[in-house]
């Protein structure tokens, strides 16, 4: 009786931790977020994030979720863009900054206030019971 009821106790605790084996929408969200202010340095918000598939079965410990975004530019900028083979290259130069600085700038142009949509798709990986 005790085997069978530390069997059964065994199963419920491995079902609680599956419970929490995909990324959600907020941790998605998240990491795009910190990709894009990482590579912007701030030029670029995020202003919109919906995943749009729930998360694919885990590869190697990684999910791979999809989503559709929204950001808007902070300044009138150039920055590298999205491809749909490569994804978006968010690094972005103020177009004042720049011209102060004489720098010759490439890209994508964009105008303060000016919005963007997206789609793509983010890798997440679990370590320490938090998505990255």
């Amino acid at each position: 009786m005790k085997i069978r009821s530390l069997f059964t106790i065994a199963i419920a605790f491995t079902l609680v931790g599956c419970a929490d084996s995909k990324p959600s929408e907020a941790d998605a969200r998240q990491k795009l977020e910190k990709q894009i202010q990482e590579e912007s340095g701030g030029l670029i918000k995020l202003v919109s994030f919906r995943k749009t598939d729930g998360a694919m079965p885990a590869v190697m410990g990684r999910n791979e979720v999809s989503y559709t975004a929204e950001i808007e530019f902070g300044d009138d900028l150039f920055w590298g863009g999205c491809k749909q083979s490569e994804g978006c290259n968010f690094h972005a130069n103020s177009i004042a900054a720049a011209q102060m600085a004489g720098l010759i700038l490439n890209g994508q142009q964009q105008k303060k206030g000016d919005r963007f949509t997206f789609s793509g798709t983010l890798s997440l990986e679990k370590t320490d019971g938090v998505w990255h």
